[in-house]
């Protein structure tokens, strides 16, 4: 009974790291909402797997320019194709879906740990197109309340 409790111990900590955000084109809960994410804005520890799934074939997922925390790796998946990830490094993360970011498609993860805020005033900083700007600063809202 003891190894059954700690192997499902084990096997819950594994999925605790791991997460999935979803590229919508209509929102299920409220069809008015168009291109987003789904979260568009998570705080995970360090070293979480996140893997984008596409609802759709008309988006793709891509890391924003200077939007990402001193040494992490860029990344971009294709129109229509799921990925993953894993952040180690601690910070924040902007990405968006290339075509529909000044329709507001964007998102933010935070990674937790040591010196998780030294790239937020550069990220604040980038400028955003369109209604980016306007989702952008509600999810620094957001984000101001998770840290």
């Amino acid at each position: 009974m003891g190894t059954f409790t700690l192997g499902m111990a084990a096997s819950n900590l594994r999925a605790a790291t791991g997460y999935e955000i979803q590229t919508l084109t209509r929102d299920p809960a409220n069809p008015d909402r168009r291109m987003l994410f789904s979260p568009n804005i998570l705080k995970v520890p360090a070293g979480s797997r996140i893997t984008f799934t596409p609802t759709d074939p008309g988006h793709n997922v891509q890391t924003t320019p200077g939007m990402l925390p001193d040494g992490a790796a860029a990344w971009r998946f294709g129109f229509g194709k799921s990925g993953s990830v894993t952040l180690s490094s601690p910070g924040f993360y902007g990405y968006h879906c290339m075509p529909h970011r000044s329709m507001g498609m964007v998102g933010l993860i935070i990674v937790e740990g040591a010196g998780m805020k030294a790239n937020l005033a550069a990220a604040k900083a980038v400028r955003q197109p369109g209604k980016a700007g306007a989702v952008w600063a509600d999810l620094w809202a957001k984000a101001e309340a998770l840290v």
